[in-house]
């Protein structure tokens, strides 16, 4: 059974945000005063070269860190300022990620792996098999849940974990780089379903990526630069190579 949420306005908001980390003796300041706002449903991608911060911003959307300055508002709640205890709720109910190396168990099927999000809430058996199986049905996997991750393909391996990350239907799904690892086909696979997953389940769908090809494919397309938004490019009906020439531009400018 899918999670119950609040009615919220379906909306993310990052404003004047900072971060940076230490390595060793050296400061490295990965966000500067990024700015971004979504208020739409859709598939969206936040694009920048390696390094530009891109990432941290998603893990700090995600909730896997905390800012050092600056606001980030998802669905009307301030997830800066919750304590830690409604941060864990937030990541495990409110969004669901997506990671490159797909962060699967290797000990755990396909199934197993779905419902895991299920299991550490202590959802009933019933309910796990029920939501479980219809994701795997979803992803078509539904022949596949008793392999273990090594006995699939990248791309079967992708969307386990998507299935994975839509246990509790989250109204937002962040994916860090997902076709990363992928071949042509599986990318293109992986790209089509996270359109679908906006569109037919009315979410947000926030995407880091480096690559045109993926960003061509979604509805607007945030670049990053030095850790600063550098600009939005409406990328409905635009060619990779198309998107690819605007984003140059726009970087090199700023």
């Amino acid at each position: 059974m899918a999670e119950d949420h609040p009615q919220h306005e379906l909306a993310i908001r990052v404003g004047s945000l900072h971060k940076s980390y230490r390595l060793g003796d050296r400061r490295v300041d990965a966000l500067n005063g990024m700015d971004l706002e979504i208020t739409e449903p859709g598939f969206y991608a936040v694009m920048g070269a390696s390094g530009s911060g891109k990432s941290t911003l998603l893990h700090l959307l995600a909730g896997l860190d905390q800012a050092d300055q600056g606001t980030l508002e998802v669905l009307g709640t301030r997830i800066d300022q919750l304590p830690e205890h409604e941060l864990t709720r937030y990541r495990r109910h409110t969004v669901g990620v997506m990671f490159q190396r797909f962060n699967l168990l290797p000990t755990l099927t396909a199934y197993e792996n779905v419902v895991l999000p299920g299991v550490l809430d202590k959802r009933p058996p019933a309910e796990l098999r029920e939501r479980g199986m219809g994701l795997l049905e979803e992803m078509g996997l539904a022949d596949r849940g008793r392999h273990r991750p090594d006995a699939l393909s990248g791309g079967e391996q992708q969307r386990v974990a998507i299935a994975r990350a839509l246990f509790f239907a989250p109204q937002i799904l962040f994916a860090d780089e997902p076709t990363g690892n992928l071949d042509t086909h599986s990318s293109e696979r992986l790209w089509s379903t996270m359109e679908d997953l906006a569109d037919q389940r009315n979410m947000i769908v926030l995407m880091v990526t480096h690559e045109a090809e993926a960003a061509s494919r979604c509805r607007k397309v945030f670049l990053v630069k030095d850790g600063c938004g550098a600009g939005v490019i409406d990328a409905e009906d635009l060619e990779p190579s198309e998107l690819a020439a605007r984003a140059t531009a726009i970087t090199r400018s700023t």
